[in-house]
């Protein structure tokens, strides 16, 4: 534990980390898209980027049914700024590609 309060991220590894537990770590997840609890079939963003400056800060740790992705008005934006981040080469988190099932990540 000295290791880490001592190294110079700790701080911006606290900071995601209780960001992730607020969003992601609650006993029924919110969909985005619709508002209501998911159950089952779900998906979520994770951690996109840690840089607060990106435009993709804000869309880090979203839940969505896994039928309600595509259908939430701001997917278009994400799935535009994913692709032009990850083809600029100043994107390194989840593979990205053309299709919308490539945002997402199943869980049952």
């Amino acid at each position: 534990m000295e290791c880490f309060e001592a190294h110079p991220l700790t701080t911006l590894a606290l900071t995601l980390s209780n960001e992730r537990l607020r969003r992601v770590k609650r006993a029924k997840g919110i969909c985005t898209t619709c508002g209501e609890e998911i159950h089952e079939n779900w998906c979520n963003t994770e951690l996109l980027t840690s840089d607060s400056t990106s435009p993709l800060y804000e869309f880090n740790f979203l839940h969505f049914h896994s039928t309600h992705l595509a259908a939430w008005p701001r997917f278009e934006q994400l799935r535009t700024l994913m692709e032009e981040l990850e083809h600029a080469g100043r994107y390194e988190g989840p593979p990205i590609c053309a299709k919308e099932s490539s945002l997402q990540s199943p869980r049952r």
